[in-house]
């Protein structure tokens, strides 16, 4: 069977198959198709209206290895099949073999065999042999076949192919690691790598780094034989090794297995040799900070480099799955934990599941025949190119990510997370800004506490490093000079005198441009501190006349009544029944109370002195109410115009209430490089001169000045502060408030009006 005939079969490989003087010679693969056969059957998986139909999907694994990567797998099929959310119309029928051997020949019996029981698509984890097999055998066949490789060194055989890998391009994590050394400005270095990492990739990180690097040194670590983990580190010669390269060991990548790393960092440790000079990278997407607790004594540098994790909901029902495992790591408090490989082959059902979905929702979906690798049978699948351009299309936020292909056929998801692991103790620089720092004076010099502080003390206790405190010199966050250098914290950290700052420091577009910020921890608002007017009371009413008027006025009242009551006992009127007249005597008062809101009375003034004393009484309360509302008017008119400011542009726009805020803040530095006229002019009044003081040298110092100051300041402050400001402020005589007004932003160019809400300062 070393010769056969090439006529009506195609070459799908040419590494691996070649057709010369009309006799084929293929490699091993191909006469596994030609030995293993089966007959065709003509049985397709389709699915027509609104019926649930089974789609079945094959996963190979190696007997030897983890069982954790097919639990995953058993796991999403789960999962899918019973949520219903993600493939609502069909039903997964996994289909699992294990190989005895990473043996390509029983790879490719393997293989055919999931085809011939109809399987749309393959999944594996494996070895590199046994994966380049399958790979072979789901591209001769146009089955989609994707892959999660147990170690970094498999590669995409055919990139245009019906192959995926579901992990990223080493060669774009390459260039990540020569990124890292190109920003330390390494010069030289020494790299160790072992099986784990294949030397081909050595070979690339080398071409990438040429023209960077005077020296480069390369030692191979090697296993014991016997199956141990135990690398020839730990032989009789390690320490004259470590002496020999000596200097040279001062700059050095990891490229291991995480077990070989942290042996040998710790036996150089051992050795003496890895000091707080010393700066290693470890480069392993499995390295987690609880794998590398044992080095944590060790006084140099590490700088890991290793796969970002994504939370969201599938993490937290994976972690919830794997801890109810019996397996011996089953105890994992995050997913950097567990086993990588196992998470992407659970994104991995997951993304077979959403591009099935997406055909059945879009175009129908036609399964394959139960296809066989026999030579004279060979039919690929029709359905197998659409179904490939649908799984590079669709997009999955998994476990390990947003995983979505691009034309090479890895995973385009390369990104990479950067730790820094250092023992020496780090100087930190702070600023004291209430409620954030809190600075107390104690025995043994000033002590700080607050949010910052408490944020700093969790993370010393997660990341194991020590820190020392101290209080900036001038007091500020930092901001930009004339010359090109920077104040305050910000100063500090470029200069060097402190490792890092930490404080209430809002992160600008500026102060990006000099150093690197964390994520923020807290988003808040800036307010404008302003008086405002006391509360009205319930005799607001009566403030437009003095008490004395109001008592002339109710005075004069009684007066009119008792001369009306004087009048009509001197002259009654005749003919009047005498229950009539009494009635008639007590409605004089009404009559005056009446005629003193205008509202007149329902009986006649017989006599003329009545009607004289009736038309003076007329006359006074015209004047009087008269006078009232106009009081009245010019009271409501002061105290609407006493809290004139209710946007931004109101603020700009008059000079009669100074304002302010602290300077060489972000928020001068918002105003002064805003392109908002209205932002510029704020501050241009600030730094006019006419009003001394507009600009401050602390938080507290610009509150007390609009607390106080009898002129009406106005203090722009971030609302933390003014909130605190509030909860301390008791009680008392000199009680006031404070308007803030929120969401000052310089997205307000238009200067909208601004939400307001009262607190007590």
């Amino acid at each position: 069977m070393s010769s056969l005939k090439c006529s009506g079969v195609r070459c799908h490989h040419a590494g691996l198959c070649g057709c010369s003087g009309g006799v084929r010679r293929c490699c091993l693969p191909m006469v596994a198709f030609l030995v293993i056969g089966w007959t065709v059957r003509p049985t397709s998986t389709f699915l027509v209206a609104d019926h649930m139909v089974d789609v079945p999907i094959g996963a190979v694994f190696e007997s030897n290895g983890s069982t954790l990567d097919e639990e995953a797998f058993l796991y999403a099929v789960a999962q899918i099949n019973q949520g219903r959310t993600v493939l609502p119309k069909a039903r997964l029928v996994p289909h699992v073999e294990r190989l005895q051997s990473p043996d390509p020949f029983l790879a490719i019996q393997t293989g055919c065999s999931l085809l011939g029981k109809g399987v749309s698509a393959m999944l594996s984890c494996t070895s590199c042999p046994a994966n380049y097999a399958l790979q072979t055998v789901g591209n001769s066949l146009h089955i989609p076949h994707i892959f999660v490789s147990r170690d970094d060194n498999c590669r995409v055989m055919y990139s245009k192919g019906y192959t995926l890998s579901m992990r990223p391009s080493q060669e774009e994590v390459d260039r990540h690691l020569v990124d890292v050394i190109t920003q330390m400005k390494w010069k030289s270095m020494m790299v160790f790598f072992d099986d784990y990492y294949d030397y081909s990739h050595v070979q690339s990180l080398l071409s990438l780094t040429r023209k960077t690097f005077l020296e480069v040194i390369l030692l191979r670590v090697e296993k014991i034989t016997g199956g141990s983990d135990v690398t020839e580190w730990e032989t009789s010669e390690k320490e004259s090794t470590f002496v020999e390269y000596g200097e040279k060991l001062r700059r050095a990548v990891v490229l291991c297995s995480v077990k070989n790393s942290v042996r040998l960092v710790k036996q150089a440790s051992g050795a003496g040799i890895f000091t707080a000079e010393h700066n290693w990278i470890i480069a392993n997407k499995e390295v987690t900070l609880e794998k590398l607790r044992p080095v944590h004594a060790s006084s140099g540098v590490f700088t890991v480099m290793r796969r970002p994790l994504s939370y969201n909901e599938y993490t937290n029902r994976f972690l919830r799955h794997w801890a109810t495992l019996d397996i011996d790591d089953k105890d994992v408090r995050t997913l950097q934990d567990a086993r990588l490989s196992a998470a992407y082959m659970y994104d991995a059902v997951h993304l077979l599941a959403s591009a099935f979905s997406s055909l059945l929702n879009t175009r129908g979906w036609i399964g394959p025949n139960r296809l066989t690798c026999k030579t004279d049978a060979l039919t690929p699948w029709n359905g197998g190119l659409m179904f490939m351009d649908t799984l590079r299309q669709v997009q999955f936020p998994g476990v390990m990510g947003r995983s979505k292909f691009g034309g090479s056929g890895y995973n385009a998801d390369a990104h990479v997370q950067i730790l820094r692991l250092d023992r020496r103790q780090n100087k930190t620089k702070m600023k004291q800004e209430e409620p954030f720092v809190f600075r107390t004076d104690g025995l043994d010099g000033p002590e700080f506490s607050g949010f910052c502080v408490d944020l700093l003390k969790q993370l010393s206790i997660m990341l194991d490093y020590d820190y020392e405190l101290y209080e900036v010199h001038d007091g500020k966050y930092g901001s930009r000079r004339v010359d090109g250098t920077w104040n305050g914290m910000i100063g500090d950290v470029m200069t060097g005198r402190a490792d890092f700052a930490v404080g209430a420091s809002v992160v600008t577009a500026t102060r990006e441009e000099v150093v690197d910020f964390t994520l923020r921890f807290m988003d808040f608002s800036l307010g404008i501190l302003m008086r405002e007017t006391e509360d009205d009371n319930y005799f607001f009413f009566l403030q437009p006349f003095h008490p004395k008027v109001w008592l002339c006025a109710a005075a004069a009242l009684c007066v009119v009544c008792g001369v009306l009551l004087l009048l009509h006992r001197q002259q009654p009127d005749k003919n009047m029944l005498s229950a009539r007249a009494t009635r008639q005597k007590s409605s004089y008062t009404w009559f005056t109370y009446s005629s003193l809101l205008k509202q007149g009375g329902y009986f006649d003034l017989r006599h003329v002195s009545r009607k004289i004393l009736a038309g003076v009484w007329w006359l006074f309360t015209f004047f009087l109410f008269s006078s009232y509302t106009a009081e009245m008017a010019a009271i409501l008119t002061v105290t609407r115009m006493e809290n004139p400011i209710t946007s931004l542009e109101d603020l700009s726009s008059q000079t009669e209430l100074p304002y302010g805020t602290v300077a060489h803040s972000s928020i001068a530095e918002l105003f002064s490089e805003s392109s908002s006229d209205t932002y510029r002019r704020m501050w241009s009044f600030m730094t006019s001169g006419d009003y001394p003081g507009t600009l401050v040298n602390t938080t507290g110092t610009g509150i007390q000045r609009a607390r106080k100051d009898a002129s009406g300041d106005l203090h722009i402050v971030v609302v933390p502060s003014l909130r605190l400001a509030a909860s301390q402020q008791q009680g008392g005589a000199d009680k006031r408030q404070a308007t803030i007004y929120t969401d000052i932003s310089e997205a307000a160019d238009s200067a909208e009006n601004l939400k307001d809400l009262t607190i007590p300062l």
